[in-house]
Order: C-alpha cells, then structure tokens, then sequence
C-alpha cells in the first residue's frame, strides 16, 4: 500500500489503519509512505498524513481486494496400449484469471503455455502412469499443481487363420479367429469381407463364408478384449477365387438307329483346356471314353445313353455338362416272293422273317385274284401253308395277293402289299 503527500512542511507522519483488525501503522517519511502487508482476504484501510507543522489531510478510504488462491485438479484415465491420451486440467479457481503458465512431469509433452499433454500409451500393467502439471497464474505462489492418472491396458494379440485360400468358384472357407487370454469376453471377433455371400451372423466364430464369383477377397477382422481394447487386421488378399469352365456339347444325330449308330459329339465348352467325355456306353470300358476336344462314338445296342463332358482348366477347375442319345431298333423285313407247298420240308410254307419287330402286333392277310380272303394270321411265326380257309385243301398254282401290317418296336406301323406265287411240284 503506497501513500505519498505533497505541500506543507517535511517530514511527513503517515497513519494507516487496518479497519478489520483496527490496527495502526504510523510511519515518518520525507517523501511517501509504502506497506506490504500479508492477506488473506479483501480488507479496507484508511490512510492520514500530517506535517512538521501539525497539518492534516485525510483520512481517505483504500480498498484492498484480495482474489482466491488459483487451484486445479486433475483425472484419472483408462486407456489401450498404442492410444493417445489428451490430459488437460480442470481450473476450480482462477486465480487473478491468467494468462497461466503449465509445466508437465512424469514423461508427458512438456512445453509451457499449453493445457493438453498428449500420452502415448505403450506399456500396459496395473500400476497407473503417474503426470504432474504444475500451474502459474503470475499471483498465487508457489501456484498449484493436478496429478492425472492412467491405467494402460493392453491390446488383444489376435490373428485368423483360413481353411483355404484359394480355390474354383464357387468356394467356402471357414475363418478361425484365434486370440489370447485378454478375448475371453463374448463376441470378441467381428468379420468385415469385401465380397461373398455371409451365412452366418459377422461375430460368429470360426466364420464360414462363401465365395461363388471369381475374384481375389479382402478380409479385416476387428478384434475387441474384455478391456475393451481393438486390434485390427487387414488382409487386402485373404482369398483368391479361380473361374470356372464352362462346359457344353450337342450330339448329331441326338437319335439314331442300330443300323447307322455312329453318334457324332461337338465340344461347345469356354475357357477349358482339357477334356473327358463319358459316353455312357458300358458295354466296352475301352471305348467308353475320351480326351478329344470333339469325339465319335459307335453304339453297339439299343437303349438311351447318359453321355458326359467334363471341361478343365489350366488351374483344375471343372465343370459338367450332361445330355441324352438314343439308339432306335431298326426293322428290317423280308418278304418271299414264291414257296412251294409240296411238304418236302424246304419253302413250305410263306412268311416275312427280319429284326426289329413286334411280334404281338402283327396281321397277316392272303387274298385270290379275286379278291376274296382265303387266309388271315396274328402269329408272326405261323404263315401261309398253303391251304384255302383253315381247310386241308391246297390252293391252286398262281398268284395271290398278301397284305402284311407289321409294328415295330418303337410302335411305329407298316403295311405291305404284294404278290406271292404259290407253286406245286
């Protein structure tokens, strides 16, 4: 507290009274008059002077305010090992206000004039890593100072590993996420892929998913402890996809008979570099297969046949494409033209003989030159004998008429009209 008079006469007698305490200082001065008392809070002061001649001024009014001290405190934090921790104090009093100086201890960012020290963490334990900062206001002495605590915990050692990586579309890998003793809590995997389809939920464990188009697979699992810590894993090329082949073929003629049963087969397959057709004909494991790009086959029996191309890649992938051929029964039918019933046992008796006929649908019918029905038969093997309706007479010499319905055994029918001689000896 400072006083200083002027005029009148020197020396000086100052007065200066503490009206809390009403306590009185007085001081002799041939100029001015200073205090420095100690407080604690606001106080107000008079002040009076008088000089070598008995002259007085005052007493005037001082107000000292006093402001509270500056404190502040700090926190404690929980973090993950490799995370950055922003550690700034909070001020429960000001002070004069500031501007404030902040120096760090303890291995945090030291600097002054900042409130944020950054803390990397990187040494996971129990004991909590311990910072001081210690603050100035230009007022308050020695200022004050907050302690923030950090407990590190550590981050989840995890890794994957795949059932396959790679393979011919479409692929199904199952992924098996593997972690330490800090992954026992629930759900500790979460799956992330660029691509497939997910069967499963993404926080299941092992994860199955699959990968029906061809391409190369990006995988990043997060991987969450029970402190809550995250590890992440990146893997831009978990899984490769090869394509597939596609096969396909047409067969020419698609039915033939037994007659002409050569078979002829166009390869029509993509992206394909080998080959091995499957004909389906078992009745001679030597010919029943082949490595052509296009391939013949001869049939040797009727029937319909399952015929298979498989198509191969350069990297092994296959593909199946499967059709049908059939081999028809051809009929083949021939008829007299002459027979002599004489008993002799040799031509004795008139009928069509061939191959590939329905015996138990055939009719056939002998008429005279007059048109008259003379004999009919249903039995395939029994003919004409010659004899005129079912009597034991023998037909005269000449020529006669025969009209054959024969089936065959795809049920398709023909008739046959012509002449047979009948000769006597």
């Amino acid at each position: 507290i400072y006083g200083q008079a002027s005029g009148g006469s020197t020396p000086y007698t100052y007065t200066l009274t503490d009206l809390s305490s009403n306590t009185t200082t007085t001081l002799q001065s041939p100029g001015g008059m200073n205090s420095t008392p100690t407080l604690t809070s606001t106080t107000q002061y008079t002040i009076s002077v008088m000089d070598a001649n008995g002259c007085q001024n005052g007493p005037q009014m001082i107000v000292v305010n006093v402001r509270p001290a500056l404190t502040a405190i700090g926190t404690t934090y929980t973090s993950c090992a490799t995370h950055t921790v922003n550690m700034a104090p909070m001020i429960t009093s000001v002070g004069n206000g500031g501007p404030y100086t902040y120096n760090w201890t303890g291995g945090a960012t030291t600097a002054s004039n900042i409130v944020t020290a950054n803390y990397l963490g990187n040494s996971p334990g129990l004991n909590p890593n311990t910072y001081t900062v210690t603050i100035n206001d230009g007022c308050s002495i020695p200022g004050t100072f907050a302690t923030f605590s950090v407990y590190v915990n550590p981050l989840p050692d995890a890794r994957f590993t795949p059932t396959l990586s790679q393979g011919c579309a479409p692929l199904t890998v199952v992924f098996n996420g593997i972690g330490d003793s800090t992954t026992t809590n629930s759900n500790p995997f979460f799956w992330t892929f660029s691509g497939g389809t997910e069967p499963s939920s993404p926080i299941l464990n092992p994860k199955t998913i699959g990968f029906p188009i061809a391409g190369s697979y990006s995988l990043t699992l997060t991987v969450t402890n029970k402190y809550g810590c995250q590890q992440l894993i990146a893997q831009p090329k978990v899984v490769d996809v090869w394509p597939v082949p596609v096969a396909g073929f047409f067969a020419d003629p698609g039915s033939a008979s037994l007659m002409e049963p050569t078979i002829h087969f166009t390869n029509t397959s993509t992206n394909a570099a080998a080959y091995v057709w499957d004909f389906g004909d078992y009745s001679n494991a030597n010919t029943n297969t082949a490595t052509t790009m296009n391939a013949n086959h001869l049939y040797s029996y009727i029937g319909v046949y399952q015929i298979y191309l498989v198509a191969i890649n350069a990297k092994g992938c296959k593909d199946t494409a499967t059709g049908t051929i059939e081999i028809t029964p051809d009929m083949g039918v021939y008829i007299p033209n002459a027979f002599t019933p004489d008993g002799n046992g040799r031509n004795d008796v008139f009928f069509p003989y061939g191959y590939g006929i329905s015996e138990d649908k055939y009719k056939m019918e002998i008429y005279d030159r007059w048109g008259e029905l003379i004999f009919t038969s249903t039995e395939f093997k029994k003919g004409w004998d010659g004899t005129v309706k079912g009597s034991e007479t023998i037909a005269q010499d000449g020529v006669y008429i025969y009209k054959i319905m024969i089936t065959d055994l795809e049920n398709n029918k023909k008739n046959y009209v012509g002449h047979v001689t009948l000769i006597k000896q």
